[in-house]
């Protein structure tokens, strides 16, 4: 998993501000899918870090996001996953949008991603539990997960609010 990982952070290292490092994990983490109960860890090969190139000059809490897709369907909506990557070194296109050649860039990227990690890259769906006014739960539906199928890059900008200080 790392190096296709690590290619999906290459490819798009040049939007990435300069400050930025993305380094590997060594260990991944093992969820048991209908409970979401973490039940293990496997070791992995970490990799060379990823260093941005895209400069200093960026919006800190903003950036882009890729949806990924599956074919599940879980309490009558689709399964689907999405990924925040913030912060972002992004060219402005007329009316405020991202340029086209970021987006293009992203969806390059998290489509190779997809291809490389066919059948292994998947999303969960979290378990219905109802909470008990005596304390106790009720699993209603069990967790899944469902294989990724493609990735889209968000052609407009996302922000996550917890960069807001």
């Amino acid at each position: 998993m790392t190096p296709a990982l690590r290619t999906f952070f290459e490819s798009i290292k040049a939007l990435l501000p300069s400050a930025t490092t993305i380094s590997y994990p060594t260990v991944a983490d093992q969820i048991e899918d209908t409970t979401g109960d973490l039940v293990g860890a496997s070791s992995m090969a970490g990799g060379a870090a990823t260093t941005g190139g895209g400069g200093t000059s960026y919006a800190a809490p903003t950036g882009l996001g890729v949806r990924w897709s599956t074919s599940g369907i879980v309490r009558s909506h689709r399964v689907s996953g999405r990924t925040f990557l913030v912060p972002m070194v992004v060219t402005l296109a007329t009316g405020g949008l991202p340029a086209a050649a970021t987006v293009t860039t992203v969806n390059n990227a998290a489509n190779a991603l997809v291809t490389a990690l066919s059948g292994t890259m998947t999303i969960w769906a979290r378990p219905l539990i109802e909470r008990n006014p005596d304390g106790t739960s009720t699993v209603l539906q069990l967790g899944s997960h469902h294989n990724v199928l493609s990735g889209a890059a968000i052609p407009k900008f996302v922000v996550l609010r917890s960069r807001r200080d």
